[in-house]
């Protein structure tokens, strides 16, 4: 509403910043959503994977660092 009101003032430059704000305001809960399924996804694999091992061995169990 302000970057209309400014546009008919004659204040083009904050009239454009004001709608591209607004825009932005409205692009963001879809924006939030999609993150949120991408979180949820990446901790599912992680879940999926296991319990990673023993940080000192390389990715081995300490029995076949032998």
């Amino acid at each position: 509403m302000t970057g209309l009101l400014n546009a008919f003032d004659g204040h083009y430059v904050r009239a454009g910043y004001n709608l591209v704000l607004a825009g932005l305001f409205l692009v963001n809960p879809l924006t939030m959503r999609r993150q949120r399924r991408r979180l949820e996804a990446v901790e599912q694999a992680l879940r999926d994977r296991g319990r990673p091992s023993d940080h000192g061995t390389g990715g081995r169990s300490p029995v076949d660092s032998k």
